[in-house]
């Protein structure tokens, strides 16, 4: 019998993400469509994207692992293997769901020194905790 896709994804990093969590609890993966994504990227939609694809014996144990990877269920066993790994979390709440933008006056001076030929770029990076929107840098 041939072999079902359980999942597919337009970006071939998720795909494998995805792969290896799957090859980590020793169930074998096959990724259709792989090479034409990676080569034209464009493509990705009309193919269904990259199906990651398993025996029909191991479906449902797939589905159920990739169903935790997606909920991030595995993120403390990866701080308990790497704790040194530093994760940024809001001072004020302690939460690790933010969103980084770039300053714009930052952008703005960095495209005028590119003009000027003098590159300085930034390492401040704003952060917005989701949680409680509280603003901070580092």
């Amino acid at each position: 019998m041939g072999l079902v896709a359980v999942e597919s994804y337009n970006h071939p990093i998720d795909a494998y993400l995805a792969k290896g969590r799957l090859e980590t609890e020793g169930i074998p993966v096959f990724l259709a469509s792989e090479h034409h994504v990676w080569m034209n990227w464009s493509y990705a939609q009309a193919l269904g994207g990259i199906q990651l694809r398993v025996s029909p014996q191991n479906l449902t144990a797939a589905q159920e692992i990739l169903k935790m990877h997606n909920q991030g269920e595995y993120e403390p066993l990866l701080n308990e293997i790497f704790p040194e790994i530093d994760t940024k979390n809001c001072p004020n709440c302690n939460a690790n769901s933010y969103v980084s933008k770039f300053p714009l006056h930052r952008l703005f001076f960095t495209l005028v020194s590119f003009t000027v030929a003098v590159v300085l770029l930034s390492k401040r990076t704003l952060h917005t905790c989701q949680q409680c929107n509280h603003k901070w840098k580092d």
